[in-house]
């Protein structure tokens, strides 16, 4: 939901890219690979059923309001820990 939230609208084919990694053959030059698309898909129509996330044509998908108050208030509640055990 990061990715969303820093680069909305974001497609499966950029998050695939993002999450990839390298592809080795052994004594070869390593290249980089993309991800598996399920593995990225699946979760992100989890979240749309759940009303985090939505689609917006073909451009891709983006986080809903409900989906960024979700962030926003874990990121606060992270920061109120954190603060807490540094006093």
């Amino acid at each position: 939901m990061r990715k969303l939230y820093l680069h909305s609208p974001v497609g499966i084919a950029r998050l695939r890219v993002e999450y990839g990694g390298r592809l080795r053959h052994g004594t070869h030059i390593e290249h980089s690979r993309v991800a598996g698309g399920s593995a990225i898909r699946e979760p992100l129509q989890q979240l749309q059923k759940a009303g985090f996330v939505s689609v917006e044509g073909k451009k891709g998908r983006k986080l809903t309001a409900e989906g960024l108050s979700l962030l926003n208030r874990m990121a606060s509640d992270i920061l109120k820990s954190a603060k807490k055990e540094s006093q």
